[in-house]
């Protein structure tokens, strides 16, 4: 993509930023890969920037694509699950095929956020799940700036990740009440369960494996199957524990109503410090919000807004649009988002 400077005064809406924009005490004030609207380009003006950085060119593959895709992977990825859950063993061909399916939305993320939210399949919730985690996985480590051998790792290790749940019976894992306590115990071994499955797999790369073990796992010991250091989590269960969480927490399930994105931030600035690799959960919390603006949101009294900007340094309190005037979400209660459209 072509890169150029131009004045504040050329910006236009829909233009994308190439640079993260700050002010003149180092605060960020927009981050790269942000399309402008008219709202950012004032408040830009309003901090006294002069210039910008922005793609003069970048690729827009079409939300049809990108759905098509999303669709095709969750069937390949239902294909090679259901193959090895009934003892055909797992065909490699597929989880490979679905990973370069979902790589090639790799600069749509825009697209990509507004179909996991948009695409909805309770009945395949175990392989929609896996594919939104893999999509998710695929952003972490875009925005880490991993290459493309260890960003298709990520996928496949988001592909696989809840792959023991296979062995865990429906009516436990779609329960409309609480799980009794050795319900629960069950459905932890599904780490266990998935490693044992893709254990002797042999084009299964290692860091996959482990990842299929290990994105229980948290920082402070405090997660399962094994209570192990953070030293000894790799890398890429790390990046699908915030993914796997993340689609956990927004996503809509018979037993729960899925979170908002921001109440899903919330909970990451907070007790989500002390549970996750603060790198990877930076980064996250840095590039996922802005990938929000333009959202339709329905807010608690009731009226439509639009998402127009989100403070880099108060991601909690974004900026919307409500009919002529703009308004702090965290200002009223009547402002708060309960649902993204």
């Amino acid at each position: 993509m072509n890169v150029r400077d131009i004045s504040i005064s050329e910006c236009r809406h829909g233009d994308l930023l190439a640079a993260d924009i700050f002010d003149n005490n180092g605060v960020v004030l927009a981050v790269k890969e942000v399309f402008l609207n008219e709202y950012m380009i004032g408040h830009l003006k309003g901090f006294g920037v002069s210039k910008v950085r922005i793609f003069s060119k970048f690729k827009n593959e079409t939300k049809q694509f990108i759905r098509y895709n999303y669709i095709k992977s969750v069937d390949l990825l239902k294909t090679a699950v259901n193959n090895l859950a009934s003892g055909k063993g797992l065909d490699y061909d597929d989880i490979s095929a679905t990973s370069e399916l979902i790589y090639l939305g790799i600069n749509e993320k825009d697209t990509i956020i507004q179909c996991l939210n948009e695409i909805r399949y309770d009945d395949d919730y175990t392989y929609t799940h896996s594919i939104n985690t893999a999509f998710y996985a695929m952003l972490i480590s875009k925005w880490m700036g991993l290459s493309m051998h260890e960003t298709k790792l990520a996928i496949e290790a988001g592909l696989l990740h809840d792959v023991g749940k296979v062995k865990i019976p429906k009516e436990v894992l779609n329960k409309k009440g609480k799980l009794t306590h050795e319900e629960y115990e069950l459905v932890k071994k599904h780490t266990v369960f998935g490693f044992d499955l893709i254990k002797d797999v042999a084009d299964i790369k290692p860091e996959v494996k482990q990842a299929a073990l290990l994105h229980h796992e948290r920082v402070n010991r405090s997660g399962y199957p094994l209570q192990v250091s953070p030293k000894e989590i790799n890398l890429y269960s790390k990046i699908i524990s915030v993914a796997d969480v993340y689609d956990a927490m927004t996503s809509e399930r018979i037993y729960k109503k899925r979170a908002t994105p921001f109440e899903a931030f919330e909970m990451f600035k907070t007790i989500g410090v002390s549970l996750f690799d603060l790198g990877v959960l930076n980064v996250f919390l840095k590039n996922l919000p802005n990938c929000y603006l333009g959202s339709r949101v329905l807010l608690r009294n009731n009226m439509i807004g639009e998402v127009v900007y989100i403070p880099p340094q108060d991601i909690l309190n974004p900026i919307i649009q409500v009919e002529d005037k703009y308004v702090e979400m965290l200002s009223s209660k009547d402002y708060e988002v309960v649902e993204v459209l």
